[in-house]
């Protein structure tokens, strides 16, 4: 089994401020239409611990699944 299977995020691990620091990005991100680069410039400004909670939300938050977040923005034609 891979390290990292291993891994159980949890958001109640973090303290208040960090999870709540892990949404506003995860916001921003959203309004800046999902733009790479705000990612990549703005991600360092965050704990360790809070860019992995970050990744893993993002991944949930922005997938192409029916249920995301994201498909619930999405206008069909």
């Amino acid at each position: 089994m891979p390290k990292y299977s291993r891994t159980v995020f949890n958001i109640i691990d973090l303290s208040p401020k960090s999870a709540s620091n892990v949404f506003f990005f995860l916001n921003e991100l959203f309004e800046k239409s999902l733009d790479l680069e705000y990612f990549k410039s703005n991600i360092k400004n965050y704990s360790t611990q809070e860019q992995n909670y970050i990744c893993f939300y993002a991944k949930a938050y922005f997938a192409n699944e029916k249920k995301s977040y994201l498909q619930s923005k999405i206008k069909p034609y």
